[in-house]
């Protein structure tokens, strides 16, 4: 199966399963005379599962070590138990810093007077040099 077919099974662009390839996620495809790539039932698979696990947010490193649990075929579920606990906690710690990110925003956009002016206290923002942390350095400014 040529690499368009296979990414259209499995949700991913031809990019991302080059790459899957180039670090050794899944094994170099067999090439046709034409230099295509060529894929097999197995490599597809593996990539699904490798989409979906990208998906949950997990590492290369974590994917790789997530795959050779499931084909192994006496899979640790402890360890795969402790791996998902670590990318929820990792996950819960990006959602406070988006949220945080979100307020700081939203207390930039809060102070712009909007319209038209010389200093735009976003833009000051955006342009200090030690925007951190973003809602301090963005009051310093003076502006608006």
């Amino acid at each position: 199966m040529r690499i368009g077919a296979v990414a259209a099974q499995c949700g991913l662009p031809p990019k991302a399963i080059r790459y899957y390839e180039s670090v050794g996620l899944i094994g170099p495809a067999e090439r046709q005379a034409n230099g295509y790539r060529l894929y097999n039932p197995d490599d597809v698979e593996k990539l699904r599962f490798l989409g979906r696990a990208r998906g949950f947010g997990f590492s290369l490193e974590a994917m790789a070590e997530l795959l050779r649990q499931h084909r192994s075929g006496s899979a640790s579920c402890e360890r795969v138990r402790e791996m998902a606990l670590a990318q929820a906690a990792d996950a819960e710690q990006r959602i406070a810093e988006l949220r945080a990110l979100r307020e700081m925003l939203l207390a930039l956009v809060a102070e712009c007077p909007g319209g038209t002016t010389d200093c735009c206290n976003i833009l000051a923002a955006l342009a200090d040099k030690k925007a951190v942390p973003v809602l301090a350095a963005a009051s310093d400014h003076g502006c608006c």
